[in-house]
């Protein structure tokens, strides 16, 4: 999330460029283009969420009119009224105090990304289109290690598999009233 640049966001077509991030080494800023290949993305953005990136963008252009020759044109998002780049740890311990302060169940950032994957799983989509949405190099990362919190697949294929068995039962039944 710290990495996304306006750059990076096509409000038109709703979708947005993942292929740098921005993380902490200590107390240094570190830019850096995607883990692999496959983490650099193209993602379909959902009405919601260009809804709220409008309203930064807007709230950006304000702050800038404000701060005036003291605003800083980084680019990025994520920034504070004056223009200067949130850091990554900053997020992070922002997340954490939300959580935290709404009693709720403990959950990181990065935890969120196996919420989505539990949730797309558990709502039909197939693994493949979930790890490519997560930028996953192969499907193994994501259906052993993402998506296991709701997983009821195979609860889905124990009754589909009893749905069977009870059809055969109903058919083999009316043969033999017959």
């Amino acid at each position: 999330m710290c990495g996304l640049r306006w750059k990076d966001v096509d409000f038109q077509g709703k979708t947005l460029c993942i292929h740098r991030a921005r993380t902490m080494a200590g107390s240094q800023v570190i830019e850096k283009d995607t883990k692999n290949r496959s983490s650099t993305r193209l993602m379909y953005i959902p009405d919601e969420v260009v809804r709220v990136l409008r309203a930064k963008r807007r709230q950006q252009r304000e702050n800038r009119l404000f701060y005036g020759a003291d605003y800083h044109d980084t680019g990025y998002v994520l920034t504070w009224p004056n223009g200067e780049a949130y850091l990554p740890n900053y997020l992070t311990e922002t997340f954490s105090t939300f959580i935290r302060r709404n009693h709720l169940p403990k959950l990181t950032l990065h935890g969120l990304r196996h919420t989505f994957a539990t949730l797309a799983n558990h709502s039909g989509a197939t693994i493949y289109n979930i790890s490519k949405s997560l930028g996953h190099s192969t499907v193994t990362t994501t259906s052993m290690i993402y998506t296991h919190l709701l997983d009821t697949t195979h609860e889905q294929t124990i009754e589909a598999v009893a749905q069977s068995l009870r059809k055969g039962s109903r058919e083999r039944k009316r043969e033999k009233a017959e």
